[in-house]
C-alpha cells in the first residue's frame, strides 16, 4: 500500500511538472518578444518618412573617377577600387551613393549613434566632419580593394589635434578608431598620403584673389563751397572717374588757405593726386611763377548729379557681383578640410570625445498648456557643438549658459522645446529639476530644412 501511494505521488509530481512546462515556455517567449520590440535598430532615423538624401554618381570601375561637389568635397576613386563579396575586382559601371552630415539636424534625421565606448565610460562624439558612402552594382553591395583605396576630403569644422577618424561598424554596433585626423588648409598645396593619387589630387590653387575696389559714390555739391572745373585729362588716370561725365571739384571744408582769385588764373599745368582719405584729392595748379595746392572732392550739380547716381548704381551692381565671386573663392581657400583614406564603405567620422563641463539635471516635460507628458527618449543639441546627445527617462546633462535645444518624436509627431522655453526652464529649475514645455509640430515634417528651422540650428 505504501508503494502504491508513493508511486501515485511521484506520478502526480511528474504530471504537475509536465502541465506547468508549456506555461513557463509561453511566459519565456512573451518576455523575449517584449525585449525584441523594445530594441531599436542601430541606425535608426526617428522620422521614418524622411532622411538625409544621397547624391548618386556612376563610376567606371576600371577607369576610376574624381568627383568634386559644390560643397568643396572631393572623392577620388582610383582604377580597380571596387571588389565584390568574393574579393574579386569589379568591372563595369558602379553606382556610388554619398551624403554628408554637417550639423546636428542631419545627424538626428539619419539616426546616427554618437556614443563611443572605450575602456572608460561611454562618451559622446563631437563631429568635425562626417559622411556615408556606399557602392553598388546590380543591387549588390561592393567592398574596397585594399590595394586601391578611395580617398575623400571634406570641409571640417575644426583642425584641432585632438580629433581622430572613426569608422562605424554596423555589425559590431560601435565606432572603430582608425587613426589621427589629417587636416589641411585648402589654400595650401596639400598632398594626400600613401596613395597612387598622392601627387596633386587634393590640391586647390593657392593665391588669394584681390577683392575689387568699390565704385566711388558721387557727391552733390554743397552749394556753399567754391566749385571749379578742370580739363578731363587732369583726372583721366583715375579709374573711379571713368563712369562719370563732367566731374567738378569742390574745395574741401578742411582747406583753410583757398584764395578765390586763383580760379581766375590761367594755369599752365594741373595735377590731381589722392590723399590718405578716400574721396579727397590734392589738386595742384602750376605756372612758371606760382604753385598752389588745395584739398578738394569731386562733386556733381543738377542733372549731372542725377546721371552720376544712375551710373553709380549700375556700376555698383557689377562690382557686387564680382565681389561676391571673389569672396566665395577666398572662403573656399580658407576652408579646413579633413582627409580620409577609406578601407570600407559606410559611415566615417572625424571626431573627438566631448569633454565640456556639463550640469546634470532631472527633466520633466509638459505640453504647450502646461500639462505633464512623459518622454522616455529625447535628444539634446548645443548649437556650439556638432553632436546629438541622447537621454532616457528624465535624465539630462546640459552645457550651462549656452544655446541648448531639446526634441523628440512622439506618436509620429515632431516635439521640441524652443530655445526661449529652454532658457526659461533652466532659470526656473528647482533642486536640480527642470520642467521643459514642449511644442508639438502639428504639420508633417517633410524635409531637412524644416527640422533646421524649428531647432534654429
Amino acid at each position: 500500500m505504501k508503494k502504491v501511494l508513493y508511486l501515485l505521488i511521484v506520478v502526480s509530481l511528474v504530471l504537475c511538472r509536465c502541465a506547468n512546462k508549456p506555461e513557463a515556455k509561453e511566459q519565456k517567449q512573451v518576455a523575449i518578444s517584449e525585449i525584441v520590440k523594445t530594441e531599436t535598430a542601430f541606425i535608426n532615423p526617428p522620422l521614418k518618412h524622411i532622411d538625409v538624401p544621397y547624391r548618386e554618381f556612376i563610376v567606371s570601375a576600371q577607369k576610376g573617377k574624381k568627383i568634386t561637389l559644390a560643397s568643396g568635397s572631393k572623392i577620388v576613386f582610383p582604377p580597380d577600387a571596387f571588389v565584390d563579396s568574393d574579393g574579386k575586382i569589379v568591372k563595369g559601371d558602379v553606382t556610388v551613393l554619398y551624403r554628408e552630415f554637417k550639423d546636428p539636424a542631419a545627424i538626428f534625421m539619419a539616426g546616427i549613434p554618437m556614443a563611443y565606448d572605450s575602456l572608460a565610460p561611454t562618451h559622446v562624439f563631437e563631429s568635425a566632419a562626417m559622411f556615408e558612402i556606399k557602392a553598388l552594382q546590380n543591387g549588390s553591395a561592393l567592398g574596397v580593394n585594399p590595394q586601391r583605396k578611395p580617398q575623400l576630403s571634406l570641409d571640417s569644422r575644426s583642425k584641432s589635434p585632438d580629433y581622430n577618424t572613426y569608422y562605424l561598424d554596423t555589425i559590431q554596433k560601435k565606432w572603430k578608431l582608425k587613426g589621427d585626423a589629417v587636416f589641411s588648409d585648402s589654400a595650401k598645396q596639400a598632398k594626400a598620403v600613401d596613395t597612387v593619387y598622392s601627387d596633386d589630387e587634393f590640391i586647390i590653387d593657392g593665391g588669394q584673389p584681390d577683392l575689387p575696389v568699390s565704385p566711388q559714390k558721387p557727391s552733390q555739391a554743397s552749394g556753399n563751397r567754391p566749385v571749379f572745373s578742370v580739363d578731363a585729362e587732369s583726372y583721366a588716370m583715375f579709374p573711379e572717374f571713368k563712369i562719370y561725365k563732367d566731374t567738378e571739384f569742390e574745395v574741401d571744408e578742411s582747406e583753410k588757405n583757398y584764395n578765390p582769385k586763383d580760379s581766375e588764373t590761367e594755369w599752365d599745368k594741373v595735377q590731381l593726386a589722392k590723399t590718405e582719405t578716400r574721396g579727397i584729392y590734392q589738386i595742384t595748379f602750376k605756372t612758371r611763377q606760382r604753385i598752389v595746392s588745395y584739398r578738394v572732392r569731386p562733386v556733381y550739380t543738377g542733372k549731372r548729379y542725377d546721371e552720376a547716381i544712375k551710373a553709380f548704381n549700375s556700376e555698383y551692381a557689377k562690382y557686387e557681383k564680382v565681389r561676391q565671386k571673389a569672396l566665395a573663392k577666398i572662403e573656399v581657400q580658407r576652408r579646413v578640410q579633413c582627409f580620409f583614406e577609406i578601407d570600407n564603405f559606410g559611415f566615417w567620422n572625424c571626431d573627438r570625445l566631448f569633454r565640456e563641463q556639463t550640469e546634470k539635471l532631472q527633466a520633466l516635460f509638459a505640453d504647450e498648456n502646461g500639462n505633464p507628458i512623459k518622454l522616455s527618449l529625447y535628444y539634446l543639441v548645443n548649437k556650439q557643438y556638432n553632436t546629438v546627445f541622447t537621454f532616457y527617462d528624465g535624465g539630462i546633462s546640459i552645457v550651462p549658459d549656452s544655446r541648448n535645444t531639446i526634441w523628440t518624436v512622439k506618436e509620429g509627431k515632431f516635439v521640441y522645446c524652443p530655445y526661449p522655453e529652454f532658457i526659461k526652464a533652466e532659470k526656473q529649475q528647482k533642486n536640480g529639476t527642470c520642467t521643459f514645455r514642449m511644442t508639438t509640430y502639428k504639420d508633417s515634417i517633410t524635409n531637412y530644412d524644416q527640422v533646421k528651422k524649428l531647432l534654429q540650428i
